[in-house]
């Protein structure tokens, strides 16, 4: 036990290192005697269900238990401030509401339909939980309520300065918050009407293909912003009526992130804001910076990367430009710009890059080769695969699909493969398919393999092999090579049969 307590132990601090759960409280109450003014635990990935014997310290102020199995929790010292319990299968949290010294708290990652919290609490993280309804926010200072089933959500609250909602679905959304600086509303979305709220699937917890289907989405969003101090937006993943919808009601901003948007053209209302210091429209289709950019003369950072641009005014009127972000398809570098600059800016080049052919008519890349439509064009490409929650780029030139599937190690990306198969043959006859995700390494990459098993009855090594040799960076997580082993054991191999 001696040695387990002198092996955590840091200035008044215990990090608790393979100590089994059965002697964590016996642990506890020995370092008690020892240390009674200890003042932080951290257990975080110990594997634990329970967390046991923590009230014996009346001096603890910190704890960190994340990434465990935590599934409830008994006594915590009252005198706790923080307290991490992100990546936990916590259903219940009640008795956190006793805890009046709390002003951090971070549940993220469980599986919390509820949340009742003492008002002391001035950071509060509870994204990624079933939450349907979210009360006492009076005195939160910094909020996430990301990928939640909170649908109606109203918050008039003059200290909150930071506020994360991000991957929603809104009925209405009223934000009165005259102190908040940072709004973060990435993959933000509106019902219809409320009866469509049954579409809405947690397990997901990331942007829907309904951002694919404007037409079943409504554009009179019911949405009332007073932000009066906002200096910071972030709303990638989002569409365009929905970004003009918070623009329109947004009237001062000094940096705004619109990534992954299918911007074919600037917001007319960035154009307003004379105090913008950096725009980030990354990843659109954007082809034209318009001469209205050069207005906005306190601007510092552009970032235009993986947007195909083939016009772009004088950047020189920029005067405090220090970075300016531009892309140019492979072999196609124009000249010139370099001259548009100001003195002093920093012009950051990359490049669309080309896929790799598996085989004649498929091909894998990442998301700035689907950028790339002149060579896809030269390579007979038709037809995209997304196997990511990107918008088609070019939906008259090329036909699209789009999987929601997110590289992470509970994403099911075998419920895909039959839909996928079937897009890719049909591309493959119409003359070419490109397969992407983000980096072409493991998503669309587990779909190609898994193809190819399929379709020429290969082993997972053999495919794997094959397509590694073809684009030697691919290597699907963990999870996903486990799925492919499996998807491998329902593929029947050729047999010679005498009769």
């Amino acid at each position: 036990m001696q040695e387990k307590w002198k092996r955590g132990l840091n200035k008044r601090a215990y990090n608790v290192l393979s100590v089994p759960q059965a002697l964590m409280p016996q642990m506890f109450e020995y370092i008690n005697t020892i240390e009674p003014s200890l003042e932080y635990v951290d257990t975080t990935s110990e594997k634990i269900t329970t967390l046991d014997g923590l009230a014996v310290f009346t001096n603890l102020t910190g704890l960190s238990a994340e990434f465990n199995n935590l599934k409830s929790l008994n006594a915590l010292p009252t005198s706790l401030q923080m307290l991490s319990l992100h990546h936990n299968d916590l259903t219940s949290l009640d008795i956190i509401s006793t805890l009046t010294n709390l002003t951090f708290l971070n549940v993220a990652c469980n599986k919390l339909s509820s949340l009742n919290y003492p008002l002391s609490v001035k950071v509060l993280n509870c994204s990624d939980n079933p939450l349907q309804k979210l009360e006492g926010m009076s005195c939160v200072e910094s909020l996430s309520i990301s990928r939640t089933l909170v649908t109606e959500l109203k918050i008039e609250n003059a200290k909150l300065t930071a506020l994360d909602c991000s991957q929603c679905t809104f009925s209405s959304l009223e934000i009165k918050c005259d102190n908040l600086t940072t709004l973060v509303a990435n993959g933000v979305e509106f019902f219809v009407d409320k009866t469509t709220r049954k579409s809405v699937n947690f397990a997901l917890q990331k942007v829907g293909t309904e951002h694919l289907c404007p037409q079943k989405l409504a554009f009179d969003f019911p949405l009332v912003l007073h932000t009066s101090q906002l200096v910071s937006l972030k709303m990638s993943l989002c569409r365009k009526e929905v970004i003009e919808k918070f623009l329109s009601q947004i009237h001062s901003l000094q940096h705004i992130e619109l990534e992954f948007c299918n911007l074919y053209m600037c917001p007319d209302d960035l154009f307003k804001y004379k105090e913008l210091r950096t725009i980030d429209l990354k990843n659109n289709p954007l082809s034209v910076i318009p001469i209205q950019l050069t207005t906005l003369t306190n601007m510092v950072t552009l970032n235009f990367s993986n947007c195909p641009i083939i016009d772009h005014p004088s950047f020189k009127p920029l005067v405090n430009l220090k970075s300016l972000g531009l892309s140019f398809e492979s072999g196609r570098v124009k000249t010139g710009f370099e001259e548009k600059r100001p003195r002093n800016c920093k012009i950051e080049i990359s490049l669309f890059g080309c896929c790799d052919k598996i085989i004649d008519g498929l091909f894998l890349g990442n998301y700035p080769n689907a950028l790339n439509k002149t060579f896809l064009k030269e390579c007979g490409i038709t037809h995209i695969l997304s196997v990511a929650p990107y918008q088609p780029m070019y939906p008259g030139v090329f036909t699209y699909k789009v999987v929601n599937v997110m590289d992470n190690t509970t994403e099911n990306i075998a419920a895909v493969f039959d839909e996928c198969f079937d897009f890719i043959e049909k591309g493959m006859e119409a003359g070419g398919v490109l397969v992407h995700c983000f980096a072409g390494v493991s998503r669309s990459a587990t779909i190609v393999i898994a193809f190819l098993m399929k379709k020429n009855r290969w082993s997972l090594k053999k495919a794997t092999n094959f397509v590694r040799n073809c684009r030697p960076i691919i290597a699907p997580n963990p999870a996903f090579q486990q799925q492919l082993e499996v998807f491998g054991k329902s593929i029947p191999s050729f047999s010679c049969i005498l009769v």
